[in-house]
């Protein structure tokens, strides 16, 4: 299953009408005006997130308000679209762009969760937390600090031929697939060379596996790398997003709390990956 369908929530798409024909005279008007009208910054526009669903995410659940449609667990999930991908067979395929690490405070699910603030991983905020029963930091107010990577990629439409800039976190059991991943880009050469290749030279492609340990199950990251280098202008596209990103202009929202409420790959707060990053809940 490539797609399914949209939450009530997601946003529509503009509807454009294929193959038009515009008089050449009229062209170079609008050609003269190009960007007039929608100049903004990276700030202004929702970056959307990429998820892995789980099998306690509300999407999945057909008695929920968030459900959607053929959405299953072990699917990917744009939750500024509302759109859900196929995770097992096809996956998605990205162009990683940017990353960076934060420590991220959330409200505890029993107090109605909810994301609270970014934290540096220099700063000082993880000597203020305590671990609780569970081994997970928590501040003195009650909230829980978990430890998240956020890789900036170009994810291509699995079933339109166009790409979209996206951000995806990892925290939990994802975080050993973050670090295996940044080993690869770090570890790839520019063919021809032994210098480091940008970020951004190749696509990989995202697929979802099911994991288990004792009589916990759920889906993680497989991450691959495809063989032929991106076209110039996807390259300089992302080169682009990377620039914006590393500038500070590319500003994240709020996580999607709601993606999965108890945690996971890629859900809420979960047990400190640093004390156990084998363990989902």
């Amino acid at each position: 299953m490539a797609s399914a369908t949209k939450t009530g929530q997601a946003v529509a798409p503009v509807e454009e009408k294929p193959n038009a024909v515009i008089p050449a005279d009229f062209l170079s008007e609008i050609e003269a005006d190009a960007g007039s009208g929608v100049q903004m910054s990276m700030a202004d526009a929702a970056v959307p997130y990429l998820y892995i669903l789980q099998s306690n995410s509300p999407q999945v659940n057909e008695d929920h308000a968030l459900y959607v449609k053929g959405a299953k667990a072990g699917m990917f999930y744009n939750n500024v679209s509302g759109e859900a991908f196929d995770g097992r067979e096809e996956g998605v395929v990205v162009i990683p762009c940017g990353y960076e690490r934060k420590y991220v405070e959330w409200v505890d699910r029993d107090n109605g969760g909810g994301y609270v603030a970014d934290h540096d991983v220099n700063g000082p905020i993880m000597s203020e937390t305590t671990p609780d029963d569970r081994g997970r930091p928590r501040l003195k107010n009650g909230n829980l600090i978990v430890e998240t990577t956020y890789h900036y990629v170009f994810m291509k439409h699995p079933t339109e031929n166009t790409w979209q800039r996206i951000i995806i976190p990892m925290k939990s059991t994802a975080l050993k697939k973050s670090r295996r991943w940044n080993t690869a880009l770090m570890s790839t050469t520019i063919p021809g060379s032994q210098k480091q290749a940008p970020r951004w030279l190749y696509p990989y492609r995202l697929k979802t596996v099911k994991e288990q340990k004792d009589n916990n199950t759920w889906s993680n990251f497989d991450i691959t790398r495809l063989e032929d280098i991106v076209g110039r202008d996807q390259y300089m596209a992302s080169k682009l997003f990377a620039e914006q990103m590393a500038k500070g202009q590319v500003v994240r929202g709020n996580e999607d709390h709601s993606v999965s409420e108890a945690g996971g790959a890629s859900g809420g707060p979960v047990k400190s990956a640093a004390e156990d990053d084998d363990i989902p809940f």
